[in-house]
């Protein structure tokens, strides 16, 4: 009966997760890093082919997935494309990342599964990010894949079965290589975790002595393990990168891009800078207008799961933890606690810091907290204090359903607003505005060639994805040699930055109509229309 019971309210918890990412996911305006990666996505299926760029863009797992999702949708050209249809994919990896969650129970325990899985499908920054679609949410799933199918190979008793985990681990590993270069402090964070589980002990190994609560069957060899799980990883990103064969540069090119991406982290990019405090505030208290945002319940059941691991640690010989359920494999407690403190050090290290990046490190959190409130609970841990299981129940509740509101406040009234803190360099109403403004006036011409539309500014992201449907659109740096381009095409309509709007002013051969919107905070772009274009859209505007 409590597995039914465990099994429904698993079910609930993945529902919530996706209702909280599912619906209304075109409302948001497309991030500059979504509209580069949708015109990545379109090259990719316009041209059937893939070449890596190491210098500007990650690894080739997000259009992969998202062209299979326009396949199935029958999108057969940029223009056909939707936000929704590009941020289901990550939507649907949020999701996923729930799911995975709920395989460790057999590491964790009952309790410690359904908290880690309540936190994930709860959390705002987790939430917020499931609908962005770029590549840190299927980062953190590949991470999650080959941190349970690892462990759950360790854990089982039958070889193929064994085998067949640690597959999953290798595939895991190899598409986190071929989603984002971060993968490789994943990498080093979990070779600390499974040091500090085995104490130096052979991988796998079998049952500590006297410890057979969880029974690791008899141990593969270290050729089988590699055999396992390090040829899938190889072999899955060595496709990826090469896309199936047919680009032989592309998987050296995946090594060599480290080095740009090392000088990124170290500070070389000054735009994405941000003190070392930066993720604690952001995650732990934040007040935007009449909003507090705060997840600090997954840092505080999660230091009560640290405290557990380490008082179970230092009061038994290796393995047998007091303080933990007994369900839980105090091996895979160890390496967790190891990883999220290895992954958070490494992270406030770095200069370079972006919001999404927290979820690579916020991830091994939500299941030490699963394991501190298992803690809390279990009759055979802290649990056993009856009123001290009973205010941990009420505090996790209550901590749940904060992180529920905050939630669907970030992924829908406040989706795009800067009282979100989540919301970052992120392009304001005004560019969707623009953009159905210009692409009005270009259906409005009644000629075969339709007028062109000149943009003139060195970040014009996310236009490129709005214009899209428009087939004779210029993308310049600067305005200069803007009084050839204006006499050779005729009445036109002008996107320029604000730093450019005089010299294209001077390049006008007549008067036209100007308008400003707003791209980003104290970003602007200025809209030139040609007389005869403004007209004809006042015209149509008067119709009844």
């Amino acid at each position: 009966m409590q597995r039914v019971a465990a099994a429904l309210l698993a079910i609930g918890i993945v529902a919530a997760a996706a209702a909280l990412r599912l619906p209304d996911l075109a409302e948001r305006p497309m991030h500059t890093d979504e509209a580069v990666n949708a015109v990545i996505l379109d090259t990719l299926r316009s041209q059937a082919d893939y070449v890596y760029d190491p210098i500007e863009h990650h690894g080739p797992s997000l259009p992969y997935f998202a062209l299979s999702m326009l396949r199935v949708g029958g999108v057969d050209s940029f223009a056909a494309m939707s936000e929704t249809q590009l941020r289901l994919v990550t939507a649907l990896f949020g999701i996923a990342l729930v799911g995975l969650l709920f395989l460790l129970g057999p590491l964790v325990g009952s309790v410690g599964r359904l908290s880690a899985m309540s936190l994930a499908a709860l959390s705002p920054a987790a939430v917020y990010y499931s609908r962005y679609y770029i590549h840190e949410m299927l980062l953190v799933v590949f991470s999650l894949l080959a941190i349970v199918g690892l462990w759950r190979g360790v854990q089982s008793r039958h070889p193929a079965t064994r085998a067949a985990w640690w597959i999953a681990s290798g595939l895991g590993l190899g598409f986190m290589h071929a989603t984002k270069e971060t993968c490789v402090i994943s990498y080093a964070a979990m070779a600390v975790g499974v040091m500090a589980a085995w104490r130096g002990a052979a991988l796998p190994g079998a049952s500590a002595r006297g410890d057979t609560r969880n029974g690791a069957g008899t141990p593969l060899s270290k050729r089988g393990w590699l055999l396992f799980t390090i040829v899938p990883a190889v072999l899955a990103s060595v496709a990826c990168f090469s896309f199936f064969g047919t680009d032989a540069r592309g998987p050296l090119d995946s090594v060599l891009t480290f080095d740009t991406y090392l000088r990124r982290a170290g500070g070389a990019d000054t735009l994405h800078v941000q003190p070392w405090w930066y993720y604690f505030t952001l995650l732990g208290y934040t007040k935007l207008g009449p909003f507090v945002w705060s997840e600090v319940a997954v840092f505080i059941f999660g230091v009560v799961g640290l405290f557990a691991v380490w008082r179970g640690a230092v009061r038994s010989q290796l393995l047998s933890y007091e303080s933990l359920p007994t369900t839980v494999d105090p091996r895979f407690a160890r390496f967790i606690a190891a990883y999220a403190l290895t992954m958070t050090a490494v992270y406030v290290a770095i200069p370079y810091k972006t919001p999404w990046c927290i979820l690579e490190f916020w991830l091994p959190w939500m299941v030490l907290a699963g394991l501190g409130v298992g803690s809390l609970l279990s009759p055979s841990g802290w649990g056993r204090r009856r009123p001290l299981a009973i205010v941990a129940t009420l505090i996790f509740v209550a901590s749940i359903a904060h992180l529920g509101r905050q939630a669907y406040l970030a992924a829908f009234p406040l989706s795009g607003s800067y009282r979100n803190p989540y919301v970052y360099a992120h392009p304001l109403g005004g560019v969707v505005q623009l953009s159905d403004y210009v692409c009005k006036l270009v259906t409005l011409d009644p000629s075969p060639v339709k007028t062109p539309v000149l943009v003139y500014s060195d970040h014009p992201w996310p236009l490129p994805w709005y214009l899209r449907s428009l087939d004779r659109v210029g993308y310049w740096d600067r305005a200069e040699g803007a009084t050839d381009v204006l006499q050779s095409v005729g009445p036109a309509i002008i996107i320029a930055a604000e730093s450019e709007a005089d010299a294209i002013r001077d390049a006008l051969p007549t008067e036209y109509a100007v308008n400003t919107y707003g791209l980003r905070p104290g970003v602007r772009l200025v809209l030139f229309v040609h007389p005869e274009l403004r007209a004809r859209f006042v015209k149509d505007a008067r119709r009844p």
